[in-house]
């Protein structure tokens, strides 16, 4: 367990209390401030260089040389007076808390990465005498993990955390008004709180005083800080649901908002925030920028940049049924979680080769197409609720008996009647990365909060796993995975059932690998199988799919499913497609060799393609100096369409993904390549 404050305290003589959000932030340091005066202490306030839009309309923190009347202290850190702003003559709100209490404040720039931080925090504390750090954020998102749907802001919040683990003064984490940002969920805070409590991380907490209540009055009104402003409304008494960012996000007033929470900033940095990590290297903004888009967790400096503005401009208009939409969906809208469909090509266009979609170029079994005639004439009728049938013959398929086999829609919606059935909402789901994006759809939609777990190099290391499935209900596996094309061996999956949470493997594409743990499910209480007939099978616009578990398990799915999900058309193609596996087979090992002459061509051109037990492969481009945009729009022209990965969570634009076509196709996209390498 950390030392708590009031031991620090005792062992210190000089405070720096820095507001780490960026903002008005160092207003919030101003409670802290006191409480270590109070304690015998001499402190210093700051903050950061960033001013929020509604203040500074540049987005992003000035740069040291963008500021006049500055003490410069080190490269990245200064002392601010009542007088000091930016070059184009904007105050800083620590110009203005410097004017309030007749003293200097401390301005630090982030634009030199989490290293220049370092540097400049240690070099400036050295030449000040500072033995003790507090950094402080008023809201709480420094908390946040980076998947919840409300964080919009974690790139400032997670540098500083990043920087303060790493100085060489004793640090304090200080936490002031728990959601008054409207980031994190009062539930979420509380849940996160609970868990660095529960890792020895919790420090001690203050409330705000009368007299701090006197200096935050004169301060507030003078400066442009929401935060701070509602946990003093708070301290008088305003409780319940407020609406903020101009009616763009809600919060919930408790007498904790009020309260500043002194939590251990290790904990945090080693527990919860794993963005903060991420960012350690960087050394300049736009490399940690880079790394949380790389992550796929919204930066407040990707919103100024892009959105800001056009948002204010439409919040003229009439709102029409948006007030319609529930809080889920909107927050989810407002951080743009959808399906990261594939960019808008005319894959229908006479000899336009379609390798995006992961779908068979030999289409279904002759059988198939004449089980869709004759049962074309029986539309006018319901099809089976129950789907009995088909849960039979997929039973003798995988050999397990029919209590053991749920219907669905694809298996989409098996993974979302799966959040449905197994989530409780603020209940966490992991998602490693990349992978398939109706996970986190459907666990959003659902209440559900994914925790994004990066595969270090793209690789499955279950140790790594076993330990990020702490503090979650379930985790979503793809065996093979989607985009990158490898699977999980059976004894590393064993090792994260282990752990009794439930485990999803996706098998969609298990043909291909020849290798499934269905029937292990059925014997497995926490292990439920996917898959589908859309890939082997070649039914992907009919859209059947199914789970295989144990009887519990599918009893829970198919309670909730809709009576009619598959249709009659799709139940009679399934049905017949079972009945000729010789087919499938046949194609299967097509589509194999059709891997492994893609694989071998794209080598010899000096990409990185990344082993593949799928009908598709995951390729660097980026490794050849190559933008996956370019490629793909190059190919497109010439009317050969692959997969962009840009927008897929956790891949970043170096990677394509191309499914395995023909043989004459993959001959026609090796040329195709083969002419763009050189320069043609």
């Amino acid at each position: 367990m950390g030392k708590s404050l009031e031991v620090l305290v005792k062992e210190s003589s000089y405070a720096l209390v820095l507001g780490i959000g960026g903002g008005g932030d160092v207003v919030g340091t101003l409670p802290t401030s006191r409480y270590l005066r109070l304690l015998g202490i001499r402190t210093l306030v700051g903050g950061l260089t960033w001013e929020r839009y509604v203040n500074d309309p540049e987005p992003g923190p000035r740069k040291m040389e963008e500021i006049v009347e500055i003490k410069r202290l080190s490269a990245t850190v200064g002392l601010a007076n009542a007088r000091t702003r930016t070059t184009k003559g904007i105050r800083f709100t620590e110009s203005v808390v410097a004017e309030v209490l007749g003293e200097e404040t401390v301005l630090v720039d982030l634009n030199r990465g989490v290293q220049g931080t370092i540097d400049g925090l240690n070099e400036a504390i050295e030449q000040l005498g500072v033995d003790l750090f507090v950094g402080v954020d008023v809201g709480g998102d420094v908390l946040a993990e980076g998947s919840e749907v409300g964080v919009h802001s974690m790139l400032a919040d997670s540098m500083v955390l990043a920087s303060m683990v790493n100085l060489k003064v004793p640090v304090v984490l200080g936490v002031l008004g728990c959601g008054t940002d409207g980031e994190l969920s009062f539930e979420q805070f509380n849940q996160q709180v609970a868990r660095i409590a529960g890792y020895g991380g919790f420090l001690g907490a203050r409330g705000l005083t009368p007299d701090d209540l006197k200096v935050l009055d004169e301060v507030i009104p003078k400066t442009k800080t929401e935060s701070s402003a509602l946990a003093v409304k708070a301290a008088r008494g305003l409780q319940g649901e407020i609406e903020i960012r101009e009616g763009r996000r809600k919060t919930l007033l408790t007498p904790m908002s009020a309260m500043t929470l002194y939590l251990d900033p290790r904990v945090v940095f080693d527990r919860i925030n794993g963005v903060a990590k991420e960012l350690v290297p960087t050394r300049s903004l736009e490399e940690a920028q880079g790394v949380l888009k790389r992550l796929g967790v919204p930066s407040e400096l990707t919103y100024e940049r892009k959105y800001v503005w056009k948002r204010r401009a439409a919040s003229d208009r009439p709102s029409g049924g948006k007030k319609m939409i529930s809080k889920r969906v909107s927050g989810m809208l407002r951080s743009r979680v959808s399906y990261p469909l594939a960019r808008e090509y005319d894959v229908r266009a006479a000899g336009a080769i379609n390798l995006a979609s992961n779908e068979s170029p030999y289409g279904p079994s002759p059988r198939v197409l004449r089980a869709l005639k004759r049962e074309a004439a029986r539309v006018g009728s319901y099809p089976d609720p129950r789907a009995t049938e088909l849960r039979r013959a997929i039973g003798s398929y995988i050999g397990v008996e029919i209590e053991c086999v749920a219907i669905g829609n694809g298996s989409d919606e098996l993974v979302d009647l799966s959040c449905k059935a197994f989530l409780n909402p603020g209940e966490r789901a992991l998602i490693p990365l990349p992978t398939f994006a109706m996970y986190e759809l459907a666990c959003r939609v659902n209440g559900g909060v994914p925790k994004f777990f990066e595969l270090s190099n793209l690789e499955w290391r279950a140790a790594e796993l076993k330990r990020a499935l702490e503090g979650t209900k379930l985790a979503f596996i793809g065996r093979p995975n989607n985009p990158t094309g490898n699977g999980m061996s059976l004894r590393d999956l064993r090792r994260l059932l282990a752990s009794g949470r439930l485990i999803i493997v996706d098998e969609a594409y298990a043909e291909f690998a020849g290798d499934s743990v269905a029937k292990l499910a059925t014997k497995t209480g926490n292990l439920l199988v996917l898959r589908t007939f859309s890939k082997a099978f070649g039914l992907a616009g009919l859209r059947v799919g199914y789970a295989v578990g144990d009887p519990k398990l599918i009893e829970a799915l198919e309670g909730i499913r809709a009576p009619f999900n598959v249709n009659r058309l799709a139940q009679a193609a399934a049905i017949a497609a079972l009945r000729d596996r010789r087919y499938m087979r046949r194609v299967v090992a097509r589509v194999r060799r059709g891997r492994t002459y893609i694989r071998r061509e794209l080598t010899k051109l000096d990409f990185r393609v990344l082993p593949s037990d799928a009908n598709f492969l995951m390729v660097d481009v980026g490794s050849l100096g190559l933008d996956a945009s370019e490629v793909c729009d190059f190919l497109a022209e010439r009317k050969i369409f692959v997969r962009d990965l840009s927008n897929f969570r956790g891949a970043g634009s170096d990677y394509i993904r191309i499914t395995v076509g023909t043989p004459r196709q993959n001959e026609r996209l090796v040329e195709t390549i083969k002419q763009f390498k050189g320069g043609g």
